[in-house]
């Protein structure tokens, strides 16, 4: 029978073996974690193939320009093109509804900025509104797409630019989409997305740039589209992607200000040329590499959005993917390379791959 030392013994040692034991399976668990993790980071799953779900798309068509010649260099941060993966979603551009009560819809739109009296025809669908109190002013209106074009005449009154100081950011930025707002037109990735401020002067009876706010009379704000978001809330694995315009300094939505010392804020100018996206019908598609885009750009394939003058070697300092904001309805929001570099560059090149593509050989 054991003695009471001897039981004391043997229990210390089971309780430092138990010990040991439990130390060396956590240690054992976090080595293993660790180099799962290692492994999973290392050998990623390959991604699923393309869905191509709505068929061969049909190319991106860009403006005819005329392209000066260029050298491009190739200087990143990393010094590479950059690594965006095999495929990208495309999304769905719907078609262009018009509807019986389209004229009713903009007329109530037309009685909102004051405009009471019956519009001319100008087309099938568009449609002209005027009006010559307080200030002569005309709205445009597409009833198709309800795109506008709204004008004040400001110049017959010289005196609302004698005394004015144009609106900080914030303020302009909020009369902007404040104005939108009341013409029910502002949508919510307008709302949330970039804007952009333009100070501008009087000169003669046209409006030009202003080198700086104190100079300014009037302040145009460009409101831009949201970015695309893929992968989810969680930040992890979310990815965003910018939706560059054709034009990356004109807005979907522009508005410019007058802001007198002595009455309210005028808008006297309005542009708005929003089209939907169905961001809930999407397939993937395949993409060129982006040395393959690089290598395009240097053969002169690409849209040249942005061309600084007197430059003949352009460093590109930056290449990210993106997507070309639709430039009419009905189609389809297809990613971009887009290639950032001196003075302002900016190009724009197709991303998904040619076989693809409509016409695809």
């Amino acid at each position: 029978m054991a003695t009471l030392t001897e039981a004391a013994f043997f229990s210390r040692r089971a309780i430092r073996y138990g010990a040991i034991a439990i130390v060396a399976y956590i240690i054992l668990r976090i080595v293993f974690a660790v180099l799962s993790s290692w492994w999973r980071a290392a050998h990623p799953p390959p991604p699923p193939p393309a869905t191509v779900a709505f068929g061969n798309l049909p190319p991106l068509v860009f403006p005819q320009q005329e392209k000066p010649e260029f050298t491009f260099s190739l200087e990143t941060v990393d010094g590479t093109t950059g690594n965006f993966g095999p495929t990208a979603n495309v999304y769905v551009v719907p078609e262009e509804r018009g509807s019986l009560l389209a004229l009713e819809r903009t007329s109530e739109l037309a009685r909102r900025l004051d405009f009471s009296s019956e519009p001319e025809r100008v087309s099938d669908t568009v449609y002209r509104w005027s009006i010559t109190q307080p200030l002569p002013a005309s709205l445009v209106v597409d009833l198709l797409t309800e795109h506008l074009t709204y004008d004040v005449n400001w110049r017959v009154q010289p005196q609302l630019t004698s005394d004015t100081q144009a609106l900080a950011e914030t303020d302009a930025i909020a009369e902007a989409r404040n104005w939108l707002a009341h013409l029910q037109l502002l949508t919510e990735d307008l709302g949330v997305g970039e804007a952009k401020l333009t100070y501008l002067k009087v000169s003669g009876t046209e409006i030009v740039p202003a080198l700086s706010q104190s100079e300014a009379q009037f302040v145009q704000v460009d409101l831009f589209r949201s970015n695309v978001v893929v992968g989810g809330e969680e930040e992890e694995g979310r990815e965003e992607f910018s939706v560059m315009p054709l034009n990356p300094d004109q807005g979907l939505a522009s508005v410019i200000l007058l802001k007198p010392s002595r009455t309210r804020t005028i808008i006297v100018h309005g542009v708005y040329r929003y089209i939907p996206i169905a961001y809930d019908q999407s397939a993937t598609y395949p993409l060129i590499s982006s040395q393959d885009a690089w290598e395009r750009l240097q053969s002169g394939a690409a849209y040249y959005a942005s061309v600084p003058q007197g430059l003949k070697s352009i460093a590109i300092r930056r290449i990210s993917l993106a997507y070309l904001d639709p430039i009419e309805a009905g189609n389809y929001l297809q990613p971009i390379f887009v290639f950032e570099g001196d003075q302002g560059f900016r190009a724009y090149l197709p991303a998904v791959a040619d076989e693809a593509l409509l016409g695809a050989k």
